[in-house]
């Protein structure tokens, strides 16, 4: 991976160098100066994001890792701003934005293949290839990231082993090579499959059905946040309630803030086209930039994730 990102790094500083040579003097993106000093100063990410769609509704990748970052961060300062436009390329609405230590950001908005300025000028973008390579492989990983006890495990990369390091709960080894992870009490159950039974492999498949762990998947913990706007499990709750409406239920003790997963089956129906199984499960398949594809599916319950074969 730290290969990779170096190699990305490289590539895209040398694209921005060269075509700067070429073109002459650009104009800088907005807000990226202030934002290099604030890194300069020793102020760092606390997370990164991109966002694409508008509304609470938008799909948001979440990027809190130092090598998510830096691949992001790379992209972005090879990008380079074209002519001044009057009309926005076609394109999905979208936007990566970078949140400091010391509570300021960094945003830059995007429609279609066209950046959006601040005071709603459009211009033309350079040597953008990058980000567009960037943001699809972020996606990727996001959709392949589940985090468990807050630690984030990636299919097909992560462990049974390295959850075994983080030193949480007990686990036993299936007749089936099947991981049986529990918290110390033995009350709640996670399930993991390599595709030998290996602790040294990569996960397959992660079943948190039974587990009361914390467990997320995309933004999806099971819990509302009073005051949190976007949370995705109140964005898409089928409840009914406005935002104030659940807050005030919640501090009132009359709505429990826990365990509320229907929102994530909702979202992977609208975004993913998830259809019912035969035992009312939530399906749906999601396909992956690299033509990969994972499966993932609820029940009204935690997520199950699973990386399908080739």
């Amino acid at each position: 991976m730290k290969k990779k990102i170096a190699m990305i790094l490289a590539l895209a500083m040398l694209a921005a160098c060269t075509l700067a040579a070429a073109e002459g003097a650009t104009q800088a993106l907005p807000g990226l100066k202030e934002a290099q000093e604030t890194l300069a100063a020793g102020k760092d990410f606390s997370a990164a994001y991109y966002t694409e769609g508008t509304g609470f509704k938008a799909d948001k990748v979440e990027i809190s890792d130092r090598e998510g970052m830096s691949i992001l961060w790379g992209a972005v300062n090879a990008l380079q701003i074209g002519e001044r436009t009057e009309a926005p390329a076609e394109g999905a609405v979208s936007a990566v934005s970078f949140w400091f230590r010391n509570n300021t950001s960094f945003i830059l908005n995007f429609e279609g293949q066209t950046l959006k300025t601040a005071d709603g000028e459009y211009y033309t973008l350079r040597n953008d290839e990058p980000l567009r390579s960037a943001v699809k492989e972020l996606t990727d990983r996001y959709r392949l990231t589940v985090r468990i006890e807050g630690h984030p495990y990636v299919l097909g990369e992560s462990t049974p082993q390295d959850m075994m390091n983080h030193g949480w709960g007990k686990c036993s080894v299936e007749a089936d090579g099947t991981f049986s992870f529990s918290d110390y009490d033995g009350d709640s159950w996670l399930y993991v499959t390599t595709e030998h039974g290996q602790p040294d492999e990569p996960i397959r498949t992660v079943n948190a059905f039974w587990s009361d762990l914390e467990i997320e998947y995309c933004g999806f913990d099971g819990a509302y946040g009073t005051g949190w706007l976007d949370d995705p499990d109140a964005v898409w709750s089928t409840d009914g309630l406005t935002v104030d409406e659940r807050d005030n239920l919640i501090v009132d003790g009359e709505m429990s803030a826990w365990n509320h997963w229907e929102g994530l089956g909702v979202w992977l129906t609208e975004r993913f086209g998830a259809t019912l199984s035969d035992e009312g499960i939530t399906e749906a398949v999601v396909p992956l930039s690299d033509g990969r594809r994972v499966y993932v599916s609820t029940n009204g319950t935690p997520v199950y994730i699973s990386l399908l074969p080739n």
